[in-house]
């Protein structure tokens, strides 16, 4: 189970297409919110990996989900990041499509804690 902010990181920089889609909008709730407090991140520390999801889309070239408790929207049109990085190479992003990372974080998406 991720616990720390660069073992999110790591986990998150490996995600993209539908497996990255599904977990940025399971992770923009409260249930996952609380999992991750329960977890001993702080709230800074929760929105930071609700940043690094929406920087993940962002130099995939994915489309930024709305809805959900954080204005994704909003912070892929602010963030530094997401504005100035540049894409990944699609072959790059098609390999990481086809390989996603092994899913050891189900109870978070599905709210349990």
């Amino acid at each position: 189970m991720k616990k720390t902010l660069p073992e999110w990181e790591s986990y998150i920089r490996r995600l993209t297409g539908p497996a990255l889609r599904s977990k940025a909008i399971a992770a923009n709730t409260q249930a996952f919110v609380t999992a991750l407090r329960s977890d001993g991140l702080s709230m800074a520390e929760v929105a930071m990996v609700i940043r690094m999801f929406v920087r993940q889309m962002a130099v995939t070239d994915m489309s930024v989900p709305m809805g959900g408790i954080y204005d994704m929207p909003g912070i892929a049109e602010t963030d530094p990041v997401c504005i100035d990085t540049p894409k990944l190479d699609p072959a790059i992003v098609d390999q990481m499509a086809t390989n996603p990372p092994v899913d050891d974080l189900e109870e978070k998406w599905d709210g349990g804690i």
